[in-house]
């Protein structure tokens, strides 16, 4: 077999020393090579390589066609024996000569599969919503153009609670072509989440116009996360929060009504007796915190609980004191 190649080889390199012929005697063009052709179907024919053949010549097969989407190429090894073996008059002009054959297709892209394999998932008990991660990134299929595009599931394995599966797609209205593909990947139950639709600033009091809804995987949301609309509204960030970002159940609280440093009214209610006093709160607080007050009078300082905006209410006489 090696002394064959060697021989085809060797007789290649001495017709390339050679200028080949253009035309017969009689003025009859002489094959000469495409360089680039396109078919559409699972042969290539010698008239794809070559031009200038007898009708009888072009359609002999001479190779399997690329897959749709897929190119092939032939060097000129190759096709100088192709050449001999149907008797052509050609020969290639440099070793570097060759035949590109390329196959056109129709792209079937990911959401389209996503969307079919999502449907016969639901008929088979996955949850009501969920997201689509396949095993192959980026995943889209080449089908010949003259296929039709409607996506059969086949042989589809999946069982309610389990996150994988598989699937057989069927594609080509002749399946005996083998115009078959298996995928497989996971599913992820979602959730919708409320997030910020603006920026907000500390001190702003969160709105129902404030929030909108945010998709997201549920093994993606943190036990701290807040899902449920009625936390937000009525709230105020901390620190400043972003537009459409996720927001913790720490970064929110109620409005602050006291302001730290800001003279308060301090009231001790105990039976019958009501006391009132004036103070300085030492730190900032909602409604229902509990701040350290310093007596404007006696400059103790004590724990109160924020009752209304400027109003605090102490627990007992003379409060809890504080270091």
């Amino acid at each position: 077999m090696k002394k064959i190649i060697l021989t085809l080889a060797i007789v290649l390199a001495a017709h390339f020393m050679a200028a080949p012929a253009i035309a017969e005697l009689d003025g009859t063009p002489l094959p000469s090579l495409r360089g680039h052709s396109e078919v559409d179907d699972n042969y290539i024919r010698l008239g794809d390589l070559f031009a200038n053949l007898p009708e009888d010549q072009r359609e002999i097969s001479v190779a399997y066609a690329p897959k749709p989407g897929r190119k092939a190429v032939f060097d000129a090894l190759w096709l100088y024996r192709v050449a001999r073996h149907h008797r052509l008059k050609w020969r290639p002009m440099s070793r570097l000569d060759q035949a590109i054959i390329t196959r056109p297709s129709q792209i079937i892209g990911q959401s389209d599969i996503e969307q079919a394999i999502s449907a016969a998932l639901s008929e088979r008990g996955a949850p009501d919503r969920f997201q689509i991660e396949f095993t192959s990134r980026n995943l889209t299929l080449h089908i010949p153009q003259d296929a039709t595009t409607a996506i059969r599931i086949e042989d589809l394995q999946y069982q309610p609670g389990d996150e994988r599966f598989a699937a057989i797609l069927g594609i080509s209205s002749d399946m005996a072509s083998g115009t078959r593909t298996r995928v497989s990947g996971r599913i992820h139950p979602v959730v919708d989440v409320p997030v910020l639709n603006r920026r907000m600033e500390s001190g702003d009091v969160i709105s129902e116009n404030d929030i909108e809804w945010l998709e997201l995987r549920q093994d993606r949301i943190e036990r701290n996360t807040i899902v449920d609309q009625e936390q937000l509204v009525g709230m105020s960030p901390r620190r400043a929060l972003q537009s459409g970002t996720i927001v913790r159940a720490g970064a929110v609280r109620r409005p602050v009504v006291v302001e730290k440093n800001s003279l308060v009214n301090m009231y001790l209610i105990r039976g019958a007796l009501k006391l009132t006093a004036q103070g300085r709160a030492l730190e900032a607080g909602s409604e229902g915190d509990v701040i350290r007050i310093q007596n404007t009078t006696s400059k103790t300082t004590i724990e109160a609980t924020v009752t209304a905006p400027g109003t605090v209410t102490v627990a007992g006489i003379g409060g809890r004191l504080t270091n």
